[in-house]
C-alpha cells in the first residue's frame, strides 16, 4: 500500500521491471517511505539483543571483573546496536527505547535488581558509561562536524545544505516531519552553542570533538563517579550516589548490621547514620527514627 492510495507507475530498467516494497534493507539499515528512522531504531534492538544473548555466558560470567564485561558490553552490544544510528531523526518516544534497553542490559550484567531501588543515574555512573539519548547526540555531532567539513560537491554535503522547492506542493495536515537538523540544532541548544558558531567550530576537527564530548556527557559521569557511596559493611560492595538509598539498604544489609551493632542477628534493623539503635522490626524502627534526635537533626542539615 502506498501513501493517498495511488498506484505508482511501473519501473522499467533494461528490459526488467522493478518491484515495489514497502521496506527493503540497504548497508544494514531498513529504508521505508514513511518513518523510516522508528522502523530502524526497532530492528536495531533486536540484533542488538540477540547480540546481548549470544554473549550472556560472558557478560553475566561472575568470576570476571565487572570492568571487563562492561569494556565488552561497550565494544560489541552498543555499536550493534546505534548501528547507523548518526543519521536517525528520532522521537522521544524512539529514544526512550533505547534507554530502556541499555538499562536492561546494564542490570543484567552488574546483577541489580529494581527491588534495589537504584537510580538509573548511579547504575551508570557505576559502569561509567552514558546514557544513549546522549550518545546519539555525539555520534549526530560527529556526523555534522564531517559533513561540514566535506567539500561542497560531495553528496552529503548537497543533501544536507539544499531543499525540495515545488511551487504546486501543498503541506499536509498536522505537523511535519521531525528533520535530522532540528535534531542537530536542539543538541546544540542543550550544550549553549551558537548556531552562528557552529559552522566555524565544525570546521576545526579539534575543537567540534571537544564540543561532541561535551554532548556524550563524560564529565558528568566522572563526577557523578567521585560521589558514589558504600555501604560500608564488610565485604559489601553496595554503591550508589544517593545517600537515601544507601540508608534504605542497610536496613536490610546483614553485613552492615553486624559491623554497627557488634554481632547482631541477621533481620535486625539499626538505625543507620544515628544513634545505632537494633530495633527487631521496620515499623519499631520508622517509630524510633521519628523521635530519634540525631535524625532530627540529620534532616535538619
Amino acid at each position: 500500500s502506498h501513501e493517498g492510495g495511488l498506484t505508482p507507475p511501473p519501473i522499467d530498467v533494461g528490459g526488467q521491471l522493478i518491484e515495489y516494497v514497502d521496506r527493503f534493507k540497504y548497508l544494514g539499515s531498513m529504508f521505508t517511505p514513511l518513518d523510516g528512522d522508528a522502523l530502524d531504531c526497532d530492528t536495531r534492538i533486536a540484533k542488538a539483543w540477540a547480540c546481548f544473548r549470544s554473549l550472556k555466558k560472558v557478560l553475566k560470567q561472575k568470576y570476571l571483573p565487572p570492568k571487563t564485561r562492561i569494556r565488552v558490553f561497550k565494544v560489541t552490544v552498543i555499536p550493534t546496536l546505534l548501528y547507523g544510528c548518526e543519521s536517525w531523526a528520532l522521537s522521544e518516544e524512539s529514544e526512550s527505547k533505547l534507554d530502556v534497553v541499555q538499562m536492561r542490559m546494564l542490570r543484567s550484567i552488574l546483577s541489580i535488581s529494581l527491588r534495589e531501588c537504584r537510580t538509573n543515574e548511579s547504575i551508570r555512573a557505576e559502569a561509567n558509561v552514558p546514557s544513549v539519548s546522549d550518545k546519539l547526540a555525539q555520534l549526530r555531532l560527529a556526523w555534522f562536524g564531517k559533513v561540514v567539513r566535506m567539500g561542497v560537491e560531495r553528496w552529503p554535503r548537497i543533501v544536507l545544505c539544499g531543499c525540495l522547492c515545488d511551487a504546486g506542493a501543498s503541506r499536509a495536515r498536522g505537523r511535519p516531519p521531525l528533520r535530522w537538523t532540528e535534531k542537530v540544532r536542539g543538541d546544540l541548544e542543550k550544550l549553549d552553542v551558537r548556531l552562528s558558531d557552529c559552522v566555524r567550530l565544525a570546521r576545526d576537527a579539534v575543537e567540534w570533538g571537544k564540543v561532541c564530548v561535551r554532548a556524550r556527557g563524560g564529565a558528568a559521569v566522572k563526577q557523578q563517579k567521585q560521589k558514589m557511596r558504600v555501604c560500608g559493611g564488610d565485604a559489601c560492595d553496595f554503591r550508589t550516589r544517593e545517600q537515601a538509598t544507601v540508608s534504605a539498604h542497610r536496613l536490610r544489609c546483614s553485613k552492615w548490621i553486624a559491623l554497627q551493632s557488634g554481632g547482631a542477628r541477621e533481620g535486625s534493623f539499626v538505625c543507620v547514620d544515628a544513634c545505632g539503635k537494633v530495633c527487631k522490626s521496620r515499623p519499631g524502627l520508622c517509630s524510633h527514627q521519628r523521635s530519634c534526635e540525631i535524625m532530627r537533626n540529620l534532616a535538619d542539615q
